[in-house]
């Protein structure tokens, strides 16, 4: 038996429609487009905060197509202004950046209660700033020359609760 798909298009009510060939039953599954539509409207926000500007574009050009942008920050002051109105899922953070440390800020956003997912992408591999990363409840460590590869995978982990930490730290 085959199966084949169609979506019928009524005025009041657009479906995905369900058709048995050699029937004349079919299924429909109502509210589909709205349904789609709500889906890609849920799309996971990030933010990043990085002070160097090369970086910031290649993250964004990296991660555009499957998670909305909401806003990139160069220092780590601008980081709590934008987390404070924003509120985004998922945080990219630079630890070395000026006015407030990644480490700082996370800190801050912790202690105000800010529940963002939070992924540190740096050069730096020393242990020491791995495991405090860890102990704010970070759920990433990405090494900024291993960015193409971990960063995506980091994301997918943080949002499904699991630490990501990339290969070499």
């Amino acid at each position: 038996m085959r199966v084949s798909l169609g979506v019928h298009r009524g005025i009041a009510n657009p479906a995905l429609q369900l058709i048995l060939p050699g029937s004349k039953h079919t299924l429909e599954l109502e509210g589909f487009q709205r349904g789609m539509k709500e889906a890609a409207l849920k799309r996971v926000q990030v933010l990043v905060a990085d002070d160097h500007e090369a970086v910031v574009r290649s993250i964004v050009d990296l991660l555009s197509i499957d998670y909305d942008i909401v806003g990139t920050v160069a220092d780590g002051k601008s980081l709590l202004e934008a987390v404070e109105t924003i509120n985004p899922d998922v945080l990219i953070l630079d630890i070395a950046m000026p006015l407030v440390t990644g480490i700082e800020a996370a800190q801050i956003l912790r202690s105000r209660g800010f529940q963002s997912r939070i992924i540190f992408l740096t050069v730096h591999e020393d242990p020491e700033l791995v495991q405090a990363a860890r102990e704010l409840g970070a759920l990433g460590y990405v090494a900024k020359e291993r960015m193409l590869f971990d960063l995506p995978a980091a994301i997918r982990s943080a949002l499904k609760g699991k630490v990501f930490t990339s290969p070499m730290m």
